[in-house]
Parts: C-alpha cells; sequence; structure tokens
C-alpha cells in the first residue's frame, strides 16, 4: 500500500554552467511529494500523516522554504534538489512496516522529476570508487574499554553513576554531550573541559587499533583511492595523532567543523567536498546505525562493521551496503588484493 503526502516551498535559484533563461536569477513555487510504502500496522495505519508532515517540514520545508538554493547546492536543479531530498528522508521515513518510496518534485505544473529506492542501486563492481571514508570508534579503532574506563572515572570525579561497557557500546556514535544526557539526564557545559583536561590523556592511552586498520589505510592509498576519517569526536586530529593514524588519511573531518553530527550528512559532505569526489563514487565504513543513516543522506554506500554493538541482520536492516568482520576485508570488495 502507498501513502502519499504533498508540501510546497518557494525558492529562488539560477543554474551554473547551463546557458538559456535557467541561468538567470528566478524563482519556483516547488511542490513536493513524498510516497510511503508499507503495509497498515496496530492502528490501521502505515504512518501519523503528522509526523510525516512534521519530519519533511523540519528536514526539508524548514531549510529550502524562501531559501537561495544555491547556498546549499553547486547546482540546484530539480533532480538533485529530489535527490538530496530522499537520501535526507529515507533515514527518517523508515519503520517495521514502511519505508520511503520516492520524493516527486514539481518545478512547475507540468514538470516533474522522481527520484526513488531503485536510484540508489548501484552494480556491485562496475560503480567507481574514488574515495574510502571511515568512521573512528569501534571501526578502525577498539575504544570500547577506553570510553568505558575514562566514563567511570568522570562519575567517579562528579558523584555519578558508574556505567558498563555494554551500555557504552550502545552509546558510541553519539556526541559525548547525547552520551552524558541519556545516561545522567543531564550536561553542565565545564564537563567537557574537566574531561579534557583530566582524562583524555588516559582515554588515548588505552585505545588500540584493530589489527589491520593502519595497513588498510596504506593499502587503499597505494591502490590511487582518497581515505579519509569522519567521527562525531571532537579534537579528532589529536586522538589520531595518539594511536599513530595522523597522516594516514587525505581528509579528516571531526564534529567541531560542521554545525550538525552524524547522523546528519553534513561531515561527511564537507569531507568530500575537500577532496572533490562525488557521493556515488564514495564509500563510508562505520559500525552503527548512525554511520549508515549519514551515509544514505549524504547519498553514499555504507559498509558496515560488525566490530562494534551492531551484529550482520541489524547492519543490514539499517542499510548497509555491504557487511563485513574485519577492515582487512575492504579492499578486496573493491578490486584490491589481500
Amino acid at each position: 500500500m502507498l501513502l502519499r503526502k504533498t508540501f510546497t516551498f518557494d525558492a529562488a535559484h539560477n543554474l551554473t554552467s547551463y546557458h538559456g533563461a535557467c541561468e538567470k536569477l528566478h524563482g519556483h513555487t516547488y511542490k513536493m511529494t513524498v510516497t510511503i510504502e508499507g503495509t497498515p500496522g496496530d492502528e490501521g495505519m502505515i504512518v501519523d500523516f503528522a509526523d510525516v508532515k512534521e519530519i519533511v517540514r523540519d528536514a526539508i520545508i524548514s531549510k529550502f522554504d524562501h531559501s537561495y538554493l544555491n547556498d546549499t547546492f553547486a547546482q540546484p536543479s530539480a533532480e538533485n534538489i529530489a535527490r538530496f531530498a530522499f537520501n535526507t528522508l529515507s533515514p527518517l521515513l523508515r519503520g517495521l512496516n514502511y519505508e520511503l518510496r520516492d520524493v516527486e518534485l514539481f518545478e512547475t505544473q507540468s514538470s516533474s522529476v522522481v527520484f526513488s529506492r531503485e536510484d540508489l542501486l548501484v552494480p556491485d563492481v562496475n560503480q567507481r570508487v574514488d574515495a574510502v571514508m571511515f568512521d573512528f570508534d569501534m571501526t578502525l579503532a577498539d575504544s570500547g574499554h577506553a570510553v568505558t574506563e575514562c566514563m567511570n572515572i568522570f562519575a567517579e570525579a562528579k558523584g555519578l553513576p558508574k556505567v558498563t561497557q555494554e551500555v557504552m557500546l550502545n552509546l558510541l556514535g553519539r556526541t559525548v554531550e547525547e552520551e552524558w544526557m541519556i545516561l545522567y539526564g543531564r550536561f553542565e557545559p565545564d564537563w567537557i573541559d574537566f574531561y579534557r583536561q583530566n582524562i583524555s590523556e588516559t582515554e588515548f592511552s588505552l585505545i588500540r587499533l584493530f589489527d589491520g586498520a593502519s595497513e588498510t589505510l596504506s593499502l587503499l592509498r597505494e591502490m590511487g583511492l582518497i581515505t579519509g576519517i569522519i567521527s562525531n569526536r571532537g579534537r579528532l586530529p589529536l586522538v589520531l595523532e595518539r594511536v599513530g593514524l595522523l597522516g594516514k588519511a587525505d581528509v579528516v573531518v571531526g564534529i567541531n567543523e560542521v554545525k550538525n553530527p552524524k547522523p546528519a550528512p553534513d561531515a561527511l559532505l564537507l569531507a568530500l567536498e575537500r577532496v572533490g569526489v562525488s557521493p556515488e563514487n564514495a564509500l563510508y565504513v562505520g559500525d552503527t546505525d548512525i554511520d549508515i543513516k549519514a551515509a544514505i543522506a549524504a547519498g553514499m554506500r555504507c559498509i558496515g562493521m560488525t566490530t562494534g554493538n551492531f551484529d550482520e541482520p541489524s547492519l543490514y536492516k539499517a542499510g548497509a551496503w555491504r557487511v563485513c568482520a574485519d577492515v582487512r576485508e575492504i579492499p578486496l570488495m573493491i578490486g584490491g588484493k589481500a
């Protein structure tokens, strides 16, 4: 069964590298229809229209309405806008009984483009890969023990309850502020300075790279591929220096460089922009559903790693393109040699 909801927004743009009327500044009243495919649940609905309205409004309409689209897109064509909308909404409009099927964008009453799930399907071996980007925690490095040990040092100093490693592994991938809010129900700004001044170096000293992590980055570069490390960590270059990975990647983007952390695509898109690679020609490697959602929103394929707290079925369910248990398998997936 299909569920559809239509939205409108007004925006201005001009097409670049294009000769014609649309190269001049002009505007449109865009109409955008999202189509969700699913089966009715216990309440007799696929998904509440009110929930769809709120998600699309917050993720797309509020961003584009009365905006200059060239501020967001290098080429603000209807095709690129529809693709961006689908990639952004796909992880948000997904439940046990439904998922986003397509986004149709009308530039005029008689002219529209449709971006659908089928447009995300790419050949396994024929799609060119120019870059491979990695998450850090539990993807390149085993940091579970380190963050648990140091979170408990912090908790003892602040009179807060201690946590188990299982709990911390469930939280990895989020920002430290989000972790504290989930663990303790509050976050105080001075906590970050306290942690950095008194605990960070202990955490860095306890982190261990997974076997083959450094060698995999080197091999990918030898294969002519661009590499990157993208994380929701602050001070990412510092921790990479401590574990010996600084300089092993062509681009590094931490949370302090973007407005929105993963699962928003901001950090991934910034990394791709810096190295001049299109999303469809890049892979992102991560161990959580947060990583997969960020990759999908950026228009990238994601390789899920079972080195964290997600097993293979969970990673595929979240939308992973491929799943592996050892970072050394990744060059083999894209034509390298062991």
